[in-house]
């Protein structure tokens, strides 16, 4: 009779001769019987135990979405960190832009309402008091008119991130009755 598992218990009239704990077929030649009966490749006598655990494995290796290749996940990972990393540098830049208008819009509305107001009173420059107004307000003035009361003004101010300007243009003046 053979030594593994199965032969041990037959000779003690357990199990019946050729089988493991629960049903599996087993061999009692040159290799040992497993922990359940099935044959471990760890313990086996016999060269063909490469082939098998070759043929175990060769299912796994294209398994997963990704192609089951070791280290992929750090790459898909450091990809969407770029991808996130990417908008949202781009939401900071727009949101610079967008601020950026509105500080123009502001400073070319004061600058409009402080030079027809100047015009309106009499003062000397309606200009240079729109440009004082535009200055104190981040921007800088790159154009203005006064015709009679009305004033008609230019401004730009620095977009940060982007590097160019945003200008707005502003028209004031008394409201014709």
């Amino acid at each position: 009779m053979g030594r593994g598992r199965a032969a041990v218990a037959a000779r003690r009239g357990g199990l019946d001769a050729g089988r493991g704990r629960r049903g599996h077929a087993v061999s009692t030649g040159s290799w040992h019987a497993g922990a359940l009966g099935r044959p471990d490749c760890a313990v086996r006598r016999w060269s063909g135990c490469r082939r098998v655990r070759a043929a175990r494995h060769a299912g796994r290796a294209g398994a997963g979405p990704f192609g089951g290749d070791a280290g992929s996940a750090t790459v898909v990972v450091l990809g969407l960190a770029l991808a996130v990393l990417v908008v949202t540098l781009g939401l900071l830049a727009l949101g610079g832009a967008v601020a950026a208008s509105h500080r123009a819009r502001i400073a070319a509305d004061l600058g409009a309402l402080a030079a027809a107001s100047s015009a309106e009173s009499g003062g000397a420059s309606p200009c240079g008091r729109a440009d004082a107004v535009v200055r104190a307000n981040g921007a800088r003035l790159t154009g203005c008119r006064v015709v009679r009361s009305q004033a008609d003004v230019t401004v730009q101010t620095f977009v940060p991130g982007w590097g160019g300007a945003a200008v707005a243009r502003a028209r004031a003046g008394p409201v014709d009755p």
